[in-house]
């Protein structure tokens, strides 16, 4: 029997039409008081409050992603002390991750979760001035090399400190660098970042703008950022600004119909308050954009979408792009072009035998078809397939 090409990895695990990834930015450990009355109102928190009533993390979870449990998200946290600026008049707290045992314990608790994660935004996102104009992002403030490097490690130091172990993805803050950024990327060891506002940079149809991409000699994974909650806004008056909204929102489905259609990334980019720290409005955020969050997971509740974090997307990515199957006449096996890929991480396997009911792994476990495709653990020895 002929077995050359029946089975080749899926391009996205369960053979799923799109990842989806909800990237909330700025979690950390700030709180900015800005009717200056002491307490932590709705808005205000970054993630000082933890997960107190008017903290922003019980916001996220129980007005948006309690009604959607299968929705991940990944938390893009500054670590050390965020910069306000200089003239600013509202009180306020910045402080770093690892500031008190009961910070490190609540932000612990979150990585852990299996709905989060929380990926590298930086040592303090930037530096700052007397007025908004002066403040400038941090990879684009670095003026060498040696000096983004030295940097990151300081940064990683301190996740290390709270997590007990070293982020291995991030994103640019303000997605702003400059000609050595990337490469302080690659050498301080991580495994995927968010480079770009895709969105921002590329049409609709320009489809190589909304896939993982890779940069840097040892392929770092780029992950894209596609929509945000305000492209879904639905209308709540009448006359012609309902139109408007009805034309953003229908505009808004399409982008959706069209990421799907392509089989390509749809990862939301948010922030975790409406709070800046020039007294402006931050926009995207998880309160403004609420009915269109909720908007988009409910379009999505019934397609075939996979959920994920960004570390979970760009393992399966470097799984899939650096394993080959070799099929023979007692089954195949799994041939890593990478050292560490063969740690039990699932791939997805189309095998287009419709008669091959189940696979047996080099373990005795027995892997029944879903989906079209049957998810496998990557490990050494010889699968066989069962009629």
């Amino acid at each position: 029997m002929e077995r050359t090409n029946r089975i080749k990895p899926a391009k996205w695990f369960n053979n799923a039409d799109s990842p989806v990834m909800l990237m909330v930015d700025d979690f950390t450990n700030v709180w900015i008081d800005l009717n200056n009355n002491g307490r932590v109102d709705a808005g205000e928190d970054w993630g000082h409050a933890m997960n107190s009533p008017h903290s922003s993390f019980r916001f996220l979870t129980s007005q948006i992603l309690d009604h959607w449990p299968a929705v991940k998200t990944t938390f893009f946290t500054p670590v050390a002390r965020v910069p306000m600026l200089r003239d600013y008049k509202c009180k306020a707290h910045f402080g770093p991750i690892n500031e008190t045992e009961e910070m490190v314990a609540f932000f612990r608790a979150v990585h852990e979760d299996e709905r989060f994660e929380i990926a590298y935004h930086g040592l303090t996102h930037g530096v700052s001035g007397k007025d908004t104009g002066d403040f400038v992002q941090e990879w684009a403030s670095y003026k060498s090399l040696e000096e983004a490097l030295e940097a990151i490690q300081k940064g990683k130091r301190i996740y290390f400190d709270v997590f007990g172990q070293y982020p291995t993805g991030g994103k640019y803050c303000g997605y702003e660098y400059n000609a050595f950024s990337d490469e302080s990327i690659e050498r301080s060891g991580f495994l995927w970042w968010c480079r770009s506002w895709d969105r921002g940079e590329a049409g609709s149809e320009e489809i190589e703008r909304f896939d993982v991409r890779y940069f840097g000699v040892n392929k770092v994974i780029d992950i894209p950022s596609t929509v945000h909650g305000a492209l879904f806004t639905e209308p709540k008056n009448r006359g012609a600004r309902a139109f408007r909204k009805r034309a953003v929102l229908k505009d808004g489905i399409a982008q959706l119909e069209h990421l799907l259609k392509n089989r390509l990334v749809i990862s939301i980019q948010e922030h975790i308050s409406p709070a800046r720290t020039d007294g402006r409005r931050q926009t995207p955020n998880i309160f403004d954009d609420k009915t269109g969050l909720k908007t988009i997971f409910d379009y999505l509740k019934d397609k075939h979408a996979w959920y994920c974090t960004g570390t979970e997307l760009a393992k399966y990515v470097q799984s899939r792009d650096n394993v080959t199957v070799e099929e023979t006449e007692e089954g195949f096996r799994l041939r890593c072009a990478l050292e560490g890929i063969a740690d039990g991480r699932r791939i997805s396997l189309i095998v287009s035998d419709e008669k091959v009911r189940k696979i047996r792994a080099p373990d005795g476990e027995l892997i029944a078809r879903g989906s079209g495709v049957f998810n496998v653990r990557v490990t050494e020895g010889l699968y066989s397939t069962i009629y």
